[in-house]
């Protein structure tokens, strides 16, 4: 017997946003203009369901590029990958899982390269060397020790809208939610995804989603725009 499964993750973000602010460095080597973390200013805060809001928040967080400026528009949106407070090093090591995972390669800072691994493994609370990377390049799977250790299943009993007993996955941050919806990605549990050529919003294509997989536009009017935009170049 199939037990559905059900994903509830709600998290929440400072109602004023946040700030970077000064820390000491958890590495010697780490640049002076990453010796910061992400705090939130003021107390308020919002309850947000941010897999709701965006379900492709994994690749918005791909998209980021390696900037305290672009982790802080993200924090401000989403809220921040712990709950907490972020310490910058912390959020560029989980980023570079995401891409390595998605076999994305960006230009990674060097510093970064060096620490990743530290950042990763005090945060989880590992020994060193824990994820020391194999043969084939690639971190040990990062991924997977998130999960296990961010993600907690619980089976509810049936009710009277289900008549079969339910699995309930509650990700403890936003950090295990991303990971869970990347390692999904990646599972094949979820459609493929493309970004949008004109408006760059992504979007699913292939069956039972009225798009096909060769699909470039999110919509007829992105394709028109886009249509527009190109004749408008060639004629001048």
């Amino acid at each position: 017997m199939k037990i559905p499964c059900e994903l509830k993750f709600f998290s929440k973000r400072a109602s004023a946003g946040y700030a970077l602010q000064p820390v000491d460095p958890l590495f010697r080597f780490t640049p002076p203009s990453w010796r910061y973390a992400l705090f939130p200013q003021g107390v308020r805060t919002v309850r947000t369901s941010p897999l709701e809001t965006d379900p492709f928040l994994f690749r918005r967080f791909a998209d980021c590029s390696f900037s305290p400026d672009s982790y802080l528009c993200f924090a401000d949106r989403f809220g921040t990958l712990t709950g907490g407070c972020d310490a910058l090093p912390l959020i560029a090591s989980f980023h570079t899982v995401v891409l390595e995972a998605l076999n994305i390669q960006p230009g990674v800072p060097r510093w970064l390269i060096a620490s990743r691994s530290k950042h990763l493994s005090a945060h989880l609370r590992l020994a060193p060397g824990a994820l020391r990377r194999r043969s084939g390049g690639k971190f040990a799977n990062v991924l997977h020790v998130i999960l296990r250790d961010g993600l907690r299943a619980k089976i509810e009993k049936p009710s009277a809208f289900s008549l079969l007993p339910m699995m309930v996955l509650k990700p403890r941050n936003l950090m295990v939610a991303i990971a869970l919806q990347t390692a999904r990605h990646l599972a094949g549990e979820t459609k493929s995804v493309v970004q949008c050529l004109q408006c760059s919003e992504y979007f699913e294509v292939g069956p039972t989603t009225g798009r096909r997989s060769t699909s470039m536009f999110c919509s007829r009017k992105c394709q028109e725009r886009h249509r527009y935009i190109i004749r408008k170049r060639s004629r001048d």
